[in-house]
């Protein structure tokens, strides 16, 4: 089981340290000691702004109900990305001051292929909030799925990858010191949520299935006056139906 810290911050080979606002994983073990099964587990982090005075509370509710996914704002070919946050139409959602907590990134699609026929491919990814972009100064790197400030730092990238046999990757990540003071700015503070599931699976493709049972795994974590707060990860066994079980 991976532990709970890296998922969220990761320090790169250049000593920058990148926070992890929205994630999904999946992992395959297809080297699983018994022929025919394989190791599966499937992982993602959440992560919302929080006024301070209801970091406590926030994070507490999000102990007791981990796998609520939070509601958030979707752009669909209503802007481009480049217009992402000037534009009118990328305004729509309003900004942090209108709610105490919202989710801290957003969903971009545009699909490829459709009546304009303006693009062969569609274009997605995982956006930070507009708020982000307001109170962060960034601006989209031409040709990317980046985001810089003024100075041209890079402070933001949407990173994804495939892996037939080893599993997938998509992950919103931003530069640690720049979240910092950005939160400064806006006079937030951040709550993260991970959730998860381990598994022992036979057959293949989307076919493969659960073996004896998996097990869930949930966790909180915040940002807040300079200082992380991980919260002790959960678990629970979750067993499968007499007869579906394996003889």
């Amino acid at each position: 089981m991976p532990k709970f810290e890296p998922l969220v911050w990761r320090e790169g080979d250049d000593g920058i340290r990148w926070v992890t606002l929205r994630a999904y994983w999946t992992w395959e073990d297809t080297n699983f000691r018994q022929p025919g099964f394989r190791g599966h587990m499937w992982s993602q982090i959440y992560s919302w702004f929080v006024c301070p005075d209801d970091q406590e509370t926030f994070v507490a509710d999000l102990v007791r109900r981990p796998r609520t996914e939070p509601r958030n704002l979707e752009h669909v070919d209503a802007a481009y990305l480049g217009e992402l946050s000037w534009a009118a139409a990328a305004r729509e959602g309003g900004l942090i001051a209108e709610a105490r907590f919202r989710p801290t990134w957003e969903k971009y699609l545009w699909e490829g292929n459709v009546l304009d026929c303006s693009i062969d491919r569609g274009v997605d990814a995982l956006i930070p909030a507009l708020a982000l972009f307001e109170a962060g100064s960034l601006a989209w790197s031409p040709g990317t799925r980046e985001w810089r400030t003024p100075d041209g730092i890079l402070s933001a990238q949407y990173r994804e990858t495939y892996d037939r046999d080893r599993g997938i990757c998509s992950a919103l990540l931003v530069r640690e010191d720049w979240l910092r003071w950005t939160m400064g700015k806006v006079g937030h503070s951040v709550a993260f949520g991970w959730i998860g599931e381990k598994m022992l699976r036979s057959g293949s493709g989307t076919g493969m299935l659960p073996e004896f049972g998996w097990t869930k795994i949930d966790a909180a974590a915040s940002l807040t006056d300079e200082r992380w707060q991980f919260d002790k990860p959960r678990t629970k066994v979750g067993r499968l139906p007499k007869d579906r079980q394996p003889v």
